[in-house]
């Protein structure tokens, strides 16, 4: 004969929906529960206070039993919903997502803004263990163009977006061959966002000065394109953390570190005489990399960290730069005198040679100057070195930047037209790290690859797996069940005053024809915050009701006065 049950545990977050399923199945409505967090918010917070942690969680159980009895039973509605999926981007991680999806019998309307799909791995020749990214973006690009649920969309953006999970409604723009455009009407039930991003090329450290001074994809694709053009390249300095680990940007790009040794390995295959240096802050070769860390320091790779105290400078046409974004202010002023002659230095390796002498100058560069021009300037790094206490000079043939990983562009346009949040990096957020590691807090909206974060193509890959799996679970049902506790309007308090239009982070409020606020029972996702604004009081939220509240308030102050 029950009708009420207060449970007292752990976090109602993650075990609360266990004990309503288990409540349904009984018979009781889910929503005459009410838990109380003894663990979360009393035992584990007050460990070395047994006696005072108990007294606080019988105040807590007490508060709880004050609720429950004032609960009411609420109910939920079926909705229809759209089975299809959207998915934007098509690099290794949309074309996954769109795989996976299509092969459990979804339709899939895959979206890119390019004219060619694999995104920036595109641009990637190997790998470690020798693999080729080309030929897994031409086998997924083919299973993608032949497979009979996926429709592809190439020169194609996402204009506008509305409606709730299970129901949403996209325009997309597609750029036609005569210029002047189209728009598509796409309906669908969830969408995934796999923008991923793209190489960070700033200013830094005079790139885009010299055509000695280049990234390091730049460096790949000319191994890749053809390697014998580096034999006579004697010294190679690598910088890291070009781009990222600043002020501006303080995030790690992680993939940085292996690609500057896993080119360092095939430079030192074309030439094992050559001499390379990496001047790194953290070297974060994790997992199975680090044997190939190893491997480089044993191939004869210097590997000489460096501080935001201590950044590496770089002299190259008269002027002196640094990171655009580092920490240390003459490092951040872009144009001064040549430095000192390298007599004046610690020490000197690899002398620049005149133009014409230099194997590295037959190499096709950027830049308005010409290649023969800039070679006559020296190319020099400066740099600390802590063990020796001194700061250390060199002429390198050629000077690499490990640049980080930015968002694509227009991903904050996208974001807004999402309604997703996105971290202050410009990467998208995940709704909770452990818990929805691939949703973001709009129902029905997930991401994967380089849209959420900066990572290596496998994990990309299960990202995108991931993602697809929490995409299929919203379309593989019937029907949607939407209500429970949400916010209601009372239309007779309500004055329009536009608070609760302003300040939904879902943008589900509106004012409709009569003049007052409406909120739609499908979209609403129960946030309350609507409820707290309001001025007048017009808007509550079911299951929290204030005589619902002020009971359990009441049941505290109790024991106080």
């Amino acid at each position: 004969n029950l009708n009420r049950i207060v449970v007292s545990a752990c976090t109602p977050l993650t075990h609360a929906p266990l004990f309503q399923e288990t409540m349904q199945e009984a018979g009781l409505n889910p929503y005459l529960f009410e838990m109380a967090n003894i663990r979360n918010q009393c035992s584990w917070v007050h460990a070395r206070e047994p006696e005072k942690a108990t007294e606080k969680a019988k105040e807590l159980v007490r508060m709880s039993v004050a609720r429950a009895a004032h609960l009411e039973p609420l109910t939920k509605f079926p909705m229809p919903l759209n089975h299809d999926a959207l998915v934007v981007g098509g690099g290794i991680s949309g074309m996954t997502a769109s795989l996976a999806l299509a092969d459990q019998g979804f339709e899939v309307y895959l979206v890119e803004r390019e004219g060619r799909l694999g995104g920036i791995a595109n641009r990637l020749h190997y790998v470690f263990e020798n693999q080729d990214p080309g030929e897994l973006v031409t086998s997924l690009a083919r299973k993608v163009e032949e497979h009979p649920r996926i429709h592809l969309y190439l020169h194609t953006e996402l204009k506008k977006f509305s409606g709730f999970v299970g129901n949403f409604r996209s325009i997309l723009s597609r750029r036609t061959d005569d210029g002047a455009g189209e728009e598509i009407e796409v309906e669908h039930g969830a969408i995934i966002v796999a923008t991923g991003g793209q190489e960070y090329l700033g200013p830094d450290y005079g790139y885009s000065r010299d055509v000695r001074i280049l990234t390091q994809l730049e460096l790949e694709e000319k191994i890749a394109s053809n390697g014998s053009v580096l034999q006579g390249i004697k010294d190679v300095v690598m910088i890291q953390c070009v781009g990222s680990r600043t002020k501006v940007r303080p995030y790690c790009s992680r993939i940085c570190c292996g690609e500057a040794v896993k080119n360092a390995l095939r430079l030192k295959e074309i030439n094992p005489e050559a001499r390379i240096f990496v001047l790194y802050k953290d070297i974060r070769t994790y997992g199975f990399m680090e044997k190939y860390y190893t491997e480089a320091r044993e191939k004869g790779v210097i590997f000489v960290r460096y501080d935001d105290e201590h950044l590496p400078e770089v002299i190259v046409a008269g002027g002196r730069f640094g990171p655009k974004s580092g920490s240390n202010e003459h490092q951040r002023e872009t144009e001064k005198q040549a430095a000192p002659h390298t007599q004046d230095m610690a020490f000197s390796v690899g002398q620049p040679e005149p133009t014409g002498h230099s194997t590295a100058a037959t190499m096709q560069g950027r830049g308005e100057t010409s290649a023969s021009e800039q070679y006559w300037d020296s190319l020099t790094v400066r740099f600390y070195e802590p063990i020796l206490d001194e700061m250390l000079e060199l002429h390198p043939d050629l000077l690499v930047l490990s640049t980080g990983v930015v968002p694509s562009e227009g991903y904050e346009e996208l974001s807004r037209l999402l309604k997703a949040p996105i971290t202050q990096d410009g990467f998208f957020l995940e709704a909770h790290v452990k818990l929805r590691p691939v949703d973001v807090a709009f129902e029905g909206i997930f991401l994967c690859g380089l849209s959420h974060y900066p990572k290596y193509i496998h994990e990309s890959i299960a990202q995108a797996q991931a993602a697809a799996g929490r995409a299929a679970t919203i379309l593989s049902k019937k029907f949607l069940e939407v209500g429970g506790a949400i916010a209601e309007v009372d239309s007779e308090k309500c004055v329009a005053c536009l608070t609760c239009v302003r300040v939904c982070p879902y943008y589900v409020p509106i004012i409709n024809v009569e003049g007052v606020a409406q909120i739609d029972p499908a979209a609403c996702q129960g946030c309350g915050i609507c409820t707290a604004e309001c001025p007048v009081r017009a808007i509550s939220l079911r299951h929290y009701l204030d005589e619902q509240i002020i009971p359990k308030v009441e049941s505290l102050l109790a024991g106080v006065v």
